[in-house]
């Protein structure tokens, strides 16, 4: 399943306990953010230090010119908080494993 890297940059106790917001840089350079339940999260990183790198998963519509296309509403229906679910990022964004 391919997944997008993000970066974990805090974990939420206010409103949604158990959370993690997530940043993502698109290939335009514009950042998003993301709401993911803790539990779902997969990082490299056994502890709860910040920044962390996690994954999302996502399908790749598309790659063009060193970016894909990719979306996040396959196949767990995440969006970011402005509710897209689609980006074009850059490949290095990109784990395919």
């Amino acid at each position: 399943m391919p997944s997008l890297l993000v970066e974990i940059v805090r974990y939420t106790q206010e409103c949604f306990p158990g959370w993690a917001e997530c940043r993502l840089v698109d290939a335009g350079g514009r950042d998003w953010r993301f709401l993911k339940p803790r539990a779902q999260l997969r990082t490299g990183s056994p502890d709860d230090s910040l920044p962390a790198i996690g994954r999302i998963d996502c399908l790749v519509l598309e790659r063009q010119d060193g970016t894909a296309l990719v979306s996040t509403a396959q196949p767990r229906g995440i969006k970011s908080l402005e509710g897209e679910n689609r980006f074009r990022i850059p490949l290095s964004a990109l784990i395919e494993d």
